[in-house]
């Protein structure tokens, strides 16, 4: 099995996980049973694992035993690196103390964007993986590898407007990242209403704005839609109050800079 079959495979299916046995590599099946200790983990876009979870996870593991050997890949030294399966490599060797695993060993040469991508698969398939996590390693792999949403989509199996929605997270205010991380405002949510939550933020923040100053912020947006193509005209009433000028910056600022974000 190739790397696009794996990928491919951990698409369509749940991981779940366990391990003990002998020191010494050893087959099992389709997999050896090999030493946590002999194992080296690569830093990867996931860094948060919640403890409760984890020890859930762990219990799962020790009733159930390890259903999917994790993946990992025989370097020169003898050692091992992970390819994927970090979480139940945790859950045996840190939760259950066990000092072996179940282990698929992945033959030839494996790249950094192979692993990466097979991770990142697993990893978004969990309830418990850090949307911003996820946001910064998609942009990161995007970057890295000169990847269009498009191509990056159809090596992960989704559309590309959801590589485009969950890398625009990046994006987000930090008080808007703060909440997400929170879990008081859901990614979903944010996504779905984004214009509508960031206008009510800029209006909160313009109130305290002096009239002087909102009424040239204005006279800039003004000139900005002026000048840009698709963009309604903003007019001004003859003596605008302040509330006028705050609803043109609250709605018109957020329509143009949701615009420019698309053209990016």
């Amino acid at each position: 099995m190739d790397l696009k079959d794996e990928v491919k495979k951990r698409r369509e299916s749940g991981n779940i996980p366990s391990g003990g046995g002998d020191l010494s590599p050893v087959k099992d099946e389709s997999a050896f049973i090999i030493p946590v200790h002999l194992i080296d983990v690569r830093p990867q876009a996931r860094k948060t694992f919640e403890e409760a979870e984890m020890d859930s996870f762990a219990k799962s593991i020790q009733e159930k035993g390890q259903i999917e050997p994790i993946l990992v890949k025989k370097l020169p030294s003898g050692r091992y690196e992970l390819i994927a399966g970090e979480r139940r490599l945790r859950a045996i060797r840190d939760n259950l103390k066990e000092r072996t695993i179940k282990a698929t060993v992945k033959e030839g040469e494996v790249s950094e964007l192979d692993t990466r991508l097979l991770q990142l698969v697993e990893n978004k398939q969990r309830a418990d993986y850090e949307p911003l996590e996820l946001a910064k390693e998609l942009a990161e792999i995007k970057s890295k590898y000169d990847l269009a949403d498009a191509t990056l989509a159809e090596m992960l199996g989704v559309v590309p407007s959801w590589i485009y929605k969950i890398r625009s997270l990046n994006d987000a205010p930090e008080h808007i990242k703060e909440r997400i991380r929170n879990k008081t405002l859901a990614p979903r949510t944010y996504l779905q209403n984004k214009k509508t939550i960031l206008a009510k933020k800029t209006r909160q923040v313009l109130v305290k704005v002096p009239y002087g100053k909102a009424l040239e912020l204005t006279r800039i947006l003004q000139k900005i839609a002026e000048k840009s193509e698709g963009l309604e005209p903003i007019t001004l009433p003859k003596k605008p109050q302040k509330d006028d000028l705050l609803k043109i910056l609250t709605e018109r600022a957020t329509e143009i800079l949701s615009q420019f974000e698309e053209k990016t």
